[in-house]
């Protein structure tokens, strides 16, 4: 005989519904857990990777140069405002040269067999610090010409320079290779607070480091050293005014005919000369010179200096006074 299967009705099918329904659950909940999961891993970004042992080693160095120097380097821009601590700060400067030079050695001891990433945060720093270097120069380079200069309008237009495009150029180069840097810092993870100067500053051993805010502050005393300079020539400026006009009424023949003279003789003479008179105490010329004179000019200066010794103009404050007059000679 054939066995017989019987069923209670309802029983059977209220059991496989309970199963069904906990295996969606747990479906349900692991579907839930995975997308919560991904949305915390995209919210974190990508997992960073290792820093290898190289960059670890650089950024160390790196970070041991600026600790070695901040102190330093805070000092130094204190000596530096007061020209009373110029003997302090100069042995600061050769101790914070000397601890530049001693990292800067194992610095090139290590890019021998530096990776592309450290050697492209190389480049940008040392073309950073090249650009410092200039700008340090044209500082430098300013003073040397006009602080020295007896014509109270270039030193004006110096003053300018230092006070405003200086200050605007420093500004954007600061941005622009600070953005530079960090672009390739990038590559290297997690390596911040290193020393930003590269060894090959202001391009000598004996000054390797000079930063933007030193920089910055140098630009600030150079204005500071043109501003006194002109307040100081400012009465010498009303009387050259009255040299001037002496000049031109008492020897304006003598001008026109040696401008006249120089120029059938000599192509390529300016026009307008600025002229440089040093003067006795008694208001006699003592010497005679030419500003910013092409070759050429020199042949009015040789022409005027034959009849200079005879002049008489109104006297100066003191004897060597020298007043800058700028002659069109071509209105004559």
């Amino acid at each position: 005989m054939g066995s017989d299967f019987e069923y209670q009705v309802g029983k059977s099918n209220k059991l496989v519904w309970v199963l069904v329904l906990v295996v969606l659950g747990i479906l349900v909940l692991g579907v839930g857990a995975y997308v919560a999961f991904t949305k915390r891993s995209e919210a974190r970004g990508p997992v960073a990777a290792p820093v290898s042992a190289e960059h670890q080693k650089w950024c160390a160095l790196r970070k041991t140069w600026q600790e070695q120097v901040s102190a330093l380097s805070a000092d130094i821009m204190l000596k530096s405002i007061r020209p009373e601590d110029a003997a302090d700060l100069k042995k600061l400067t050769a101790k914070r040269n000397a601890v530049c030079q001693e990292q800067a050695g194992k610095l090139e001891t290590l890019l021998k067999t530096a990776g592309a990433a450290i050697q492209g945060v190389e480049v940008a720093l040392v073309k950073e610090g090249k650009v410092r270097a200039n700008v340090s120069v044209e500082i430098h380079n300013l003073l040397a010409k006009y602080l020295a200069s007896p014509d109270i309008k270039e030193i004006r237009e110096a003053l300018e320079k230092a006070q405003k495009a200086m200050k605007r150029r420093i500004v954007a180069q600061h941005g622009k290779f600070d953005r530079e840097v960090a672009q390739a810092l990038a590559a290297i993870k997690g390596c911040t607070g290193i020393y930003r100067g590269p060894f090959t500053d202001e391009g000598t051993s004996a000054s390797p480091y000079v930063s933007w805010k030193e920089l910055d502050l140098r630009r600030e005393q150079a204005a500071k050293r043109l501003d006194a300079r002109v307040k100081e020539l400012e009465p010498m400026e009303q009387y050259g005014h009255q040299i001037y006009h002496e000049l031109i009424r008492r020897y304006r023949k003598q001008l026109a005919g040696c401008y006249r003279t120089a120029k059938r003789h000599k192509a390529g003479i300016s026009s307008t000369l600025k002229v440089l008179v040093t003067l006795k105490g008694n208001g006699t010329v003592a010497k005679l010179g030419l500003i910013d004179a092409k070759p050429a000019d020199e042949k009015v200066l040789d022409c005027l200096l034959n009849g200079a010794a005879k002049w008489k103009l109104p006297q100066p404050a003191k004897a060597g006074d020298r007043v800058a007059i700028q002659i069109d000679f071509s209105s004559m």
